[in-house]
């Protein structure tokens, strides 16, 4: 088990890698108010809110979870987790929405697991670094605190902001780009190609993924192929090298550095952490 938490301005930041959960051996509990990302799937996890009935659902890599009425309490997870969340100061929601311009006070629901390329993308950023040892506290890291929480008041608060962000792409664009990319993670993608996946043009596509994701093109490209990467790892009997042709490098030595800087060890220590896998294809 590893735990990472970094307290910062806003409120703090948590890494983790946990063992598989049972309620005899070991849970855990993400706090009420807490916004994050499993990076991993999980098969009939069971979860409770409070007290409330429990919850038995499937989990995929990169949902979201946001837990407002109550801390979220994990009880069985048959899968080791890799997790990353955020816990605002209580006043911060509020103030960032008050920075915009918000019409309305605004009340955030629960998320009980939601693709979401948004919040993804901010939480491999603080993955990236946090899982090497890297200190969060740097202005990069208030501005995507910031664009995190000012997307999940606009997008699931409802809130109506007299000051949005500039040049951001809206959520049928960008989702055309995510499926494009996904779909084409083992060829060379090219950024005309995603930006006629957006009907933009090149300049203008760039501008707008860089001010919704905090990546730019070519990052949040990296980003997906190092995520496709480590589920073929965990999930399959592939060597290294067929995983890097998969997601598009023709030399593994430079996937293997671009693994290390995406997730702070090589692929070969990442099935060893794990233990035995099971072959599929």
């Amino acid at each position: 088990m590893q735990v990472i938490e970094e307290e910062i301005a806003d409120g703090r930041v948590l890494y983790a890698l946990l063992p598989p959960h049972h309620p005899r051996h070991f849970t855990s509990v993400t706090e009420r108010g807490g916004l994050g990302v499993s990076f991993t799937s999980h098969r009939r996890a069971v979860r409770a809110v409070d007290g409330a009935p429990l919850r038995e659902a499937d989990i995929a890599a990169g949902d979201a979870f946001l837990m407002s009425s109550g801390d979220l309490e994990w009880l069985r997870v048959a899968e080791p987790s890799e997790m990353w969340e955020f816990h605002p100061e209580p006043s911060f929601v509020e103030r960032v929405a008050s920075e915009l311009g918000a019409s309305r006070p605004v009340s955030l629901p629960d998320i009980d697991g939601r693709q979401d390329a948004v919040i993804w993308s901010i939480a491999t950023w603080f993955r990236s670094r946090l899982a090497r040892g890297r200190s969060v506290e740097t202005l990069d890291a208030s501005e995507r605190l910031h664009a995190l929480v000012s997307h999940a008041a606009h997008v699931y608060g409802g809130a109506s902001f007299r000051r949005q962000r500039a040049g951001t792409l809206d959520a049928r664009r960008l989702a055309r780009v995510v499926e494009y990319v996904d779909a084409h993670l083992g060829r060379t993608i090219a950024l005309e190609q995603l930006a006629e996946a957006a009907a933009l043009s090149p300049f203008h596509f760039a501008h707008c993924l860089r001010a919704t994701l905090h990546l730019t093109p070519h990052q949040f490209v990296t980003a997906r192929r190092m995520e496709r990467a480590r589920e073929l790892l965990l999930t399959t009997r592939l060597s290294t090298g067929e995983v890097a042709s998969r997601v598009g490098y023709t030399n593994v030595g430079h996937f293997r550095e671009q693994f290390v800087g995406a997730f702070g060890l090589r692929p070969s220590e990442l099935r060893a952490d794990r233990g035995s896998l099971p072959v599929t294809r």
